[in-house]
């Protein structure tokens, strides 16, 4: 894993369905296209269904740690796929950056099966 400050605004997708919610502090750089090939690259935990993804951006000067996600073959994911961490702390500054004062306000997208 690597940590990285955030140059310019980047969009950043995060996957959420069942117990997974629209904060949280793990996201990624590329587009969820489909909900098997999301949840096995991104090794989602149990209770994400992957159901939908929201998309937002991330403000300069954030420092994110980015790195590969580990596979977890017990429950037969491949992993492989890029992940962003941010603290919790700073998920209020990504709100503001976006626009809005809830992370329900952002759209829940449906992702295909």
């Amino acid at each position: 894993m690597s940590v990285f400050r955030v140059a310019e605004p980047v969009t950043v997708h995060r996957v959420v369905g069942g117990t997974a919610e629209n904060r949280g502090r793990f996201m990624a750089f590329e587009l969820p296209t489909s909900r098997q090939r999301t949840l096995d690259e991104l090794a989602l935990p149990e209770g994400n269904t992957a159901e939908a993804f929201i998309s937002f951006s991330l403000p300069p000067d954030l420092v994110v740690a980015i790195g590969r996600v580990e596979e977890i073959p017990e429950r037969g994911l491949s992993g492989g796929g890029t992940q962003v961490f941010v603290e919790n702390d700073i998920l209020d500054r990504i709100l503001a950056f976006n626009g809005v004062s809830s992370w329900d306000d952002f759209e829940r997208i449906p992702l295909p099966d």
